[in-house]
């Protein structure tokens, strides 16, 4: 993130190396930043028109639990927060004091939009199929949920406090 802003980049889209996340979205998701003005676009598997395909009932319920708990108490603008399928306008990403932001593995996914959001972003989000990995393994582990809990968690005390940083 920080590369596309030095480098002043437009737009930077971030999308999963294992096949999870369709390619052919990419058009899509720079079509709905113009058409909508967006500033995030999120390839979303929980907005209408967007699914799951491959996972487990125990692995649906997870992510499902995480998402709700980012939007209604971290007050996260999106449906599905912690997906990595995502178009950012660099201009928005370049208002972020990414040393500020303390999230470590997959929770900065969160952290960065709530920023955003708290910057004024618009967020929108388009429907994709989220299909299990085709290549590589998982990196989710306890240690990275515990992970992911604390910064939800310190996001909503945030959130509940009225604070914008």
């Amino acid at each position: 993130m920080q590369r596309a802003v030095d480098d002043s980049y437009d737009f930077l889209i971030t999308l999963d190396a294992d096949w999870s996340h369709p390619p052919e979205i990419l058009p899509a998701l720079a079509a709905a930043a113009e058409k909508e003005g967006a500033d995030v676009v999120i390839g979303s598997r929980y907005c209408a028109g967007g699914d799951v395909e491959g996972w487990p009932k125990s692995r649906r319920l997870m992510s499902r639990v995480v998402n709700s708990i980012a939007t209604r108490l971290a007050r996260l603008p999106a449906r599905d927060c912690s997906t990595a399928c995502r178009l950012y306008r660099v201009e928005c990403l370049s208002r972020l004091d990414f040393k500020k932001l303390r999230a470590t593995g997959y929770a900065y996914l969160e952290e960065v939009l709530w920023h955003l959001a708290r910057n004024g972003a618009k967020v929108v989000e388009i429907p994709i199929t989220f299909s299990q990995r085709r290549a590589g393994q998982s990196k989710i582990n306890v240690g990275e949920a515990w992970g992911k809990l604390q910064v939800l968690s310190r996001l909503a005390l945030a959130a509940a406090l009225g604070r914008t940083k």
